[in-house]
C-alpha cells in the first residue's frame, strides 16, 4: 500500500557519479542494485540534458542517494547539485569511496572557493537554486559527518566484478541498517577505520 503512495516513477536508489571516470562502473552498480534488491535504481547520467528534472528526482522521487566518489566526482557541478539537494531535504545517503578519490582540503570547499574548485563551465548551480553556501555545507556534511560510507581499498583481495558485488552488499546492508560499523570519510582519511572489500 505504501509504495502506491510514492511518486511515479519512484527510484529506491539514485547513483551520483562522474561519467567520464566511472560510467561503466556506475552502470554495473545500477544493474546489481536492481538485481539484488528488486528495486528501481536511477543513474544520473541517463538524464544530464534536463538538470531541473534530475534535481527534482533527487528531491522527491528517490529513496537514497548513492554517491560514487572517484577523483573528480566532487568537482562536477551536477554531482554537487545532487549532493546538496539530498543534504538539504534530509535524503538518506551512502558514500562509496573509490581508491582514486582524494579528499579535498577544507579551504577548497569553502563557499568563497567553490567557483574555482568546481568544473563549472557547463552551467551555474545558482540557476537551480543551489548556492555556494549550500554546496559548502553539504560537502562538509558529506566529508565529515555522514556515517554511511563504503570504502573500496586499493589493495583489496576482491577484484573485478567481485568488488562490485561487495560494494552493493555493503550498501544494501547500510540501507537496511543491519549490523555494520558506520564511519565517516574523514575517519577513513585519518586512518581511523577502513572498510575493506574482502
Amino acid at each position: 500500500v505504501a509504495r502506491r503512495l510514492l511518486p511515479n516513477p519512484w527510484f529506491d536508489f539514485f547513483i551520483c557519479h562522474h561519467k567520464a571516470a566511472a560510467a561503466a562502473q556506475a552502470r554495473h552498480l545500477q544493474i546489481l542494485f536492481m538485481k539484488r534488491s528488486g528495486r528501481h535504481c536511477f543513474l544520473d547520467s541517463d538524464h544530464l540534458t534536463n538538470l531541473q528534472e534530475l534535481f527534482e528526482i533527487v528531491r522527491t522521487r528517490c529513496g537514497r542517494l548513492i554517491v560514487y566518489l572517484t577523483a573528480e566526482t566532487l568537482r562536477r557541478p551536477w554531482c554537487a547539485g545532487e549532493i546538496t539537494i539530498a543534504w538539504k531535504v534530509h535524503k538518506r545517503v551512502i558514500a562509496v569511496r573509490h581508491p582514486s578519490m582524494i579528499m579535498p582540503a577544507d579551504k577548497d570547499i569553502e563557499a568563497s572557493q567553490l567557483n574555482t574548485y568546481l568544473s563549472s563551465a557547463e552551467f551555474k548551480l545558482i540557476e537551480y537554486g543551489v548556492t555556494n553556501d549550500l554546496v559548502a555545507s553539504a560537502y562538509r556534511w558529506l566529508l565529515h559527518e555522514l556515517q554511511d560510507v563504503v570504502c573500496v581499498a586499493e589493495n583489496s583481495v576482491a577484484a573485478g566484478r567481485r568488488r562490485f558485488d561487495i560494494i552493493v552488499d555493503r550498501c544494501l546492508t547500510l540501507h537496511n541498517r543491519t549490523g555494520v560499523e558506520r564511519v565517516s570519510l574523514s575517519d577513513i582519511e585519518n586512518g581511523g577505520v577502513l572498510i575493506d572489500s574482502k
